[in-house]
């Protein structure tokens, strides 16, 4: 494992220790063999593609990938699918993993695709939400769209009010949470505006905060959504931005110092068995040179 993470980084421009950063990371969520290093190589270039430390990419990269049940190969989409919506909008990659981090899985049981929750990360983000923010407001919404008969008396109301039943919203989620959702926004949005935020807070709670810039903005989600719809047109961005960003001169050098170190310890494996046998010979020699002049 030790030679292949040098092997790696003569390859790619990251450092062997911080390689060994994101293996250990993905070691820590379950993966190994083949696996590990495919995640590993998947993970250095998301890193380098994303201006992210080794440490916050393995870790959170591993994290949405056991929280998703996703194979390496799909991570690596949904990469593409993140690094493509922060180049088509004013959200950035670091966010949109950050977000994916917090509530990837819980997009996955309100019904919705990990390329359709990042989508709406993206869209709350580029509104002016911290990722954090966006993320509990995703919570709240699709907690509100799925709970059918739970919905409070105050949901339900608020369903009434837009034409909508709370458990026919909560059966349509499950099969097709996108279009459900955007006829939510859509009934909010035709309602007055001085009703408007009085209705998303009963809703969606009072912290669903990057919400209502959805309803006064229709197209930031929907361009979001457009984004990921069609795999074809994100499906390898993220390694087209990694090899854009890895020709750069910092990371030249980077790679250049990386092949200096492999060469290093290479030698320093070579020669520490001869070392090792010469300082037993002489350590015995040294050491009673030393009990002469100590005596002298």
């Amino acid at each position: 494992l030790g030679d292949q993470i040098l092997e790696m980084s003569q390859r790619l421009p990251m450092a062997a220790k911080d390689i060994a950063a994101i293996v250990a990371a993905a070691g820590q969520a379950g993966m190994a063999g083949d696996e590990l290093t495919e995640f590993a190589e998947l993970a250095v270039k998301v890193g380098v593609a994303f201006d992210m430390t080794a440490e916050q990419t393995g870790e959170a990269l591993a994290k949405i990938k056991t929280a998703l049940g996703l194979t390496v190969a799909e991570t690596g989409a949904l990469a593409d699918a993140i690094n493509y919506l922060s180049n088509t909008s004013a959200s950035s990659a670091p966010d949109l993993i950050d977000f994916m981090r917090r509530v990837g899985s819980v997009g996955k049981q309100y019904g919705f695709t990990a390329e359709q929750t990042a989508a709406f990360g993206s869209a709350m983000i580029a509104a002016g939400a911290e990722a954090n923010v966006a993320a509990t407001s995703f919570r709240n919404m699709g907690k509100a769209l799925v709970k059918g008969e739970a919905a409070t008396k105050a949901q339900r109301t608020a369903f009434k009010k837009l034409g909508l039943d709370a458990r026919k919203v909560a059966a349509d989620m499950q099969k097709d949470a996108v279009g459900t959702t955007m006829r939510v926004i859509e009934a909010i949005r035709k309602l007055p505006e001085e009703v408007q935020a009085s209705t998303i807070s009963q809703l969606f709670g009072d912290e669903a905060r990057a919400i209502a810039p959805l309803i006064d903005n229709a197209q930031l989600l929907e361009q979001a959504l457009g984004s990921v719809a069609d795999k074809a047109s994100y499906l390898g961005s993220a390694t087209e931005e990694f090899e854009r960003v890895a020709s750069t001169t910092k990371y030249q050098l980077q790679a250049l110092r990386n092949r200096f170190e492999a060469l290093g310890i290479a030698i320093g494996s070579a020669l520490l068995p001869g070392l090792n046998r010469l300082m037993e010979v002489i350590g015995p020699i040294v050491g009673a040179i030393t009990g002469v002049a100590r005596a002298s």
